[in-house]
């Protein structure tokens, strides 16, 4: 039995100590009990604890996890600019911890982000058709729509059709 610290991703600095039968890795993905919710964390250490009370054990393994130098490089930042460790952490994941978290969508294991069923509107359709037009050119392409449209998912639509890509998407 291992015995891993890991960071839950809440607005929280430190890590807790828990144990799993598996052999697992830094930066591994898991869900834990903590303060009587199941939360994401993720592995920053294995062994090493100096916890002394009953350490309880991890509820499930993700399955993804982020390479080590992402963990090295958000303990970094953590430190030199004062932040919250579990803050740095949620906002590196490149997916919704709410869908994780939620047992009618599944997580890509490929590690390219989320697998979910969502069905487009005409327009956003023809928002995607358009895109397409200009893929292989070098084109800087504003989509312009009220909160909650699905302006990102138009855009999600076709960065699924153009992965062979190099395609920077800024947002909010």
């Amino acid at each position: 039995m291992g015995i891993y610290n890991i960071v839950v991703l809440r607005d929280l600095n430190g890590s807790y100590s828990y144990s799993c039968d598996d052999v697992l890795q830094i930066g591994q993905l898991v869900i834990v009990n903590f303060r009587n919710s199941c939360v994401v964390g993720i592995i920053v250490e294995v062994g090493g604890s100096t916890f002394t009370g009953k350490i309880k054990k991890i509820d499930s393994i993700l399955p993804y996890s982020l390479p080590e130098q992402y963990v090295t490089f958000a303990q970094f930042v953590s430190r030199y600019y004062f932040s919250k460790l579990g803050s740095i952490f949620k906002s590196i994941i490149p997916f919704s911890i709410e869908l994780i978290l939620s047992p009618e969508k599944s997580i890509d294991r490929t590690g390219t982000g989320i697998a979910v069923d969502v069905v487009l509107s005409h327009e956003q359709m023809s928002a995607v058709g358009c895109l397409k037009k200009f893929k292989d050119t070098f084109r800087v392409s504003l989509l312009h729509g009220i909160t909650g449209s699905g302006k990102t998912e138009v855009f999600l639509e076709f960065l699924r059709e153009s992965i062979d890509r190099q395609i920077l998407i800024l947002a909010p």
